[in-house]
């Protein structure tokens, strides 16, 4: 539900950043705002049964490296 979601974006981007450094805390925003703006365009126009409706679509999303990598560092490997 909306409330659960919610709760968690706010957990995982508390997380990443509790022990970051200020240029690390930076770079995750950055990569969090290049995220936000990925899945805006990624479902702009599409028909409504095109766009993922539960976790388990979301995952065949294939979000950029080079995203990923602002949010959650350069270990992040790709299929």
């Amino acid at each position: 539900n909306s409330k659960t979601d919610a709760r968690l974006r706010v957990d995982i981007r508390d997380r990443l950043i509790d022990n970051a450094t200020p240029e690390r805390k930076e770079e995750i925003e950055q990569g969090v705002k290049e995220l936000n703006d990925f899945v805006v365009e990624f479902i702009k126009d599409k028909p409504g049964a095109e766009v993922p409706s539960s976790y388990e679509g979301l995952k065949n999303i294939k979000v950029p490296k080079t995203i990923l990598d602002k949010v959650f560092g350069k270990n992040t490997k790709l299929p």
